[in-house]
């Protein structure tokens, strides 16, 4: 009932100077309608709100699971896996500005990057699924560098072979 004058207030104080304290596990992005964007904190921060825009991100290592995906590897079997990816961002001006939302350019990314080096395998080399894990995290490494994200490891939570493929093949 009363959303218009939450409305009015913030754009009749927006000339204020305003302080925003940043943890020390988050750092804050301003953006000024003159300059590039700045990274600020943690602390007290300064700013005001009618001719900056604030953004404030959380710096700390994350971890993100992929949705089981069914690939089929080059020699025809068909597997279903799933992968852990731990990362946070490095450059955090670059992985904001260049994404708008990093954390799930992360999820999609470790999707593809998973069918990427699966199907491009045999059969014979799913047991060596530290290989394979390591394969993975270099490949997502170089792929997310180029947007400010860190990878410290992305490592299989599931790597089945599909019960239909095994009943055809016994």
């Amino acid at each position: 009932m009363f959303e218009y004058l939450t409305a009015f207030l913030d754009k009749a104080t927006s000339f204020v100077p305003r302080f925003q304290k940043v943890a020390p596990t988050d750092r804050l992005i301003k953006w000024s309608r003159c300059q590039e964007a700045t990274l600020h904190g943690p602390g007290l921060v300064w700013y005001w709100p009618i001719i900056t825009e604030v953004e404030q991100v959380d710096t700390r290592w994350r971890s993100t699971v992929t949705c089981a995906q069914t690939v089929t590897l080059a020699d025809g079997t068909t597997v279903s896996a799933r992968t852990l990816t731990r990362w946070k961002p490095s450059d955090i001006v670059l992985a904001v500005s260049s994404e708008a939302d990093y954390s799930d350019t992360v999820a999609e990314t470790a999707q593809g990057v998973l069918v990427d080096v699966l199907s491009s395998i045999d059969g014979t080399l799913l047991k060596n699924t530290k290989a394979l894990s390591v394969a993975l995290t270099l490949d997502l490494q170089a792929q997310m560098r180029e947007i400010g994200i860190q990878v410290k490891k992305c490592t299989f939570t599931e790597l089945c072979v599909t019960p239909a493929f095994r009943l055809i093949n016994e």
